[in-house]
């Protein structure tokens, strides 16, 4: 009886063990594409050039006037700066796409368990939500700028706390989905 206990304990502690492993190396290859993709250069020149990030920006600026329009605000876009009218705006820079986010989030969800067919539906629902979060810090930010402009910086710090707890949300529900179907 006492040997079966402890080789059930074993056969747990080694599944943690292995969970644990993957969670680090996956938050680890996340954090690597991230970096690398959005770092470095040579990268950074070939991904800003994209239309992807084009499309992405006029998702976000769209996003973001119709949150703010449902507010009853008159809002104005042109080119990448959003505002609302008679006050400043806020400019969409490649930084303000969480480009870097989804990078670290697909990184994660492709090196931790799951199937690849989960993983294909998983990603783009992710990256939506990540879209969908970073407009509602838009139109949050784009708001500050009319009521209390000199707080900006440190309100835009604040919010960008918001996307990471937002990808800490998606990864947990993902090892937390993919751990309850591990031997």
């Amino acid at each position: 009886m006492r040997n079966k206990v402890k080789n059930t304990y074993n056969k747990i502690t080694k599944k943690k063990k292995r969970i644990l492993i993957r969670f680090f190396l996956s938050f680890l290859f996340g954090w690597f594409i991230a970096t690398l993709l959005n770092s470095f250069p040579f990268f950074v020149q070939q991904f800003q050039n994209i239309k992807v990030n084009i499309f992405l920006q006029n998702i976000l600026l769209y996003l973001s006037s119709a949150q703010l329009k449902l507010l009853d605000f008159t809002v104005e876009i042109n080119n990448n700066i959003i505002r609302i009218v008679g006050h400043k705006g806020v400019r969409l820079a490649y930084g303000c796409l969480s480009i870097r986010h989804m990078c670290f989030f697909i990184g994660f969800i492709i090196a931790y368990y799951g199937t690849w067919w989960k993983k294909t539906i998983y990603i783009p629902i992710g990256c939506g939500i990540i879209t969908l979060v970073n407009s509602v810090r838009i139109s949050f930010l784009t708001f500050i700028q009319t009521t209390n402009p000199k707080d900006f910086q440190q309100i835009h710090d604040i919010a960008n706390i918001i996307i990471s707890i937002t990808i800490l949300i998606l990864m947990f529900y993902w090892v937390n989905k993919c751990n309850s179907k591990i031997d």
